[in-house]
């Protein structure tokens, strides 16, 4: 079983995870309907992670596509 510390989070937008190894997993909210909360666990790329910790708005505008993406209205 992995265990990740959560080392961040933004209210509806993400929560970010380190893993022993080392390695970012960020959890990303989202609701395909309304009466559902759901969301998804990815695991950043290193380019992701390095974006990331320059910036942390990137995670932010990383969430807002993601949620697009995996939304069935989109």
């Amino acid at each position: 079983m992995m265990q990740l510390k959560k080392i961040d989070s933004e209210n509806w937008r993400f929560t970010l995870y380190e893993s022993a190894e080392g390695n970012w997993f960020a959890d990303f909210p989202y609701s395909p309907q309304s009466f559902i909360d759901l969301s998804i666990l990815l695991e950043l790329t290193d380019n992701e992670k390095a974006n990331a910790q320059k910036n942390r708005q990137f995670l932010i505008d990383f969430s807002e596509i993601n949620t697009k993406i995996i939304s069935p209205e989109h």
